[in-house]
This record gives structure tokens, C-alpha cells and sequence, in this order.
């Protein structure tokens, strides 16, 4: 669903940029969410806490990515001008 983003609102090389962008992002959590997961473990000395962070932070994300397709949804209506 986030892949459309950069290709719905930008064009040419800025679209390039932004799937670059989500790409990085997807490697970055990647590295980081085993990382934040084992730290919850053996900080609230729960195997489960790592789990419900983890499930937190994805519930955030898709909160966060409703927002923005409904504030983008007029504009996403209108034809994009070609370059």
C-alpha cells in the first residue's frame, strides 16, 4: 500500500527518491526491530513485551499511513499533469 505513495503524489526522479526512501526505511527496521525486541525482553523480564511492542509500533504505523491517505484522497482524485 505505501509503494503507491511516491507514484501517486511524485513524478520522475522524485518518485525514484521517495520508493528509495521507503526502501531504506524497510532495511533500517529491519536491523532495528530484533534489536528493540530483545531490549523490551530483558527490560520487562517478559518474553511477551517484545511482541507487544513490536505489535504497538505496527498498529502506530498503519494508523499513521490511514492518516495520510485520507488527507491525501481529494488530490489523488485529480489527474496528474505529465512532465
Amino acid at each position: 500500500m505505501f509503494w503507491t505513495f511516491p507514484a501517486n503524489t511524485l513524478a520522475g526522479a522524485a518518485a525514484a527518491g521517495g520508493i528509495a526512501l521507503i526502501n531504506s526505511l524497510g532495511a533500517v527496521g529491519g536491523f532495528v526491530a530484533p534489536i528493540v525486541k530483545n531490549w523490551a525482553e530483558g527490560h520487562f523480564h517478559s518474553p511477551a513485551a517484545g511482541l507487544y511492542l513490536l505489535a504497538g509500533t505496527t498498529v502506530l504505523a498503519a494508523l499513521l499511513v490511514l492518516g495520510i491517505r485520507a488527507r491525501m484522497a481529494p488530490a489523488a482524485l485529480q489527474p496528474r499533469a505529465a512532465a
